[in-house]
């Protein structure tokens, strides 16, 4: 409902939740409080515009992911986006709600480190799997416990390890694939 609670040209209009001084709202017939409908519309699809723009922003910021097929020793193939900036390092598998047993993320960096990875945000169970630079298995974080947004940072379960790669899998890969130290993945990546 639109409507004018002080007159003279200065009070709000008020819809819904928009408020705007009247001076600023074309009006229809010069009638006070009234606003076109070509203008509401404008408004609306003005608004719309903004919000579809600003998601697009927010999901490009990270850019898209290459993917890459991660063989596992049994011949077992992983369909793994690939994590290759820091930005795609820091987001990983956060707010993924469902992570099916042949998908997963395959984490890389610049050369072999320490590497710490915590489960904050994560809504899954995760099998974190270290790898050297020529995919050999360093150690394996079976069955990381998933985290949500509410739990306090002390509370995060983190996984540590050695390496210059870090495959994210479902929980149970490793045990299910008798996967252990020494064991060696293979994938290719785009140059």
């Amino acid at each position: 409902m639109l409507k004018s609670s002080w007159g003279r040209g200065k009070a709000p209009l008020e819809l819904g939740y928009f408020s705007a001084p009247e001076k600023s709202i074309k009006k229809k017939d010069n009638a006070p409080g009234k606003i076109s409908s070509a203008y509401l519309l404008h408004y609306v699809y003005m608004k719309k515009t903004l919000f579809v723009l600003l998601c697009a922003l927010g999901f490009c910021a990270c850019g898209s992911y290459a993917r890459t097929d991660v063989r596992l020793p049994d011949g077992f193939v992983i369909h793994a986006r690939v994590a290759d900036t820091p930005q795609k390092t820091e987001k990983g598998l956060m707010f993924v709600k469902h992570l099916p047993d042949n998908k997963g993320m395959l984490f890389v960096f610049e050369q072999e480190q320490d590497l710490h990875f915590w489960m904050k945000n994560t809504l899954i169970d995760l099998d974190i799997i270290f790898l050297d630079r020529q995919g050999k298995i360093t150690s394996i974080s079976e069955h990381m416990p998933h985290t949500y947004t509410y739990t306090p940072d002390h509370e995060v379960p983190f996984a540590h390890g050695y390496g210059q790669y870090v495959l994210e899998a479902a929980a149970g890969t490793a045990q299910k694939h008798k996967l252990k130290p020494g064991d060696i993945l293979t994938w290719e990546l785009a140059q």
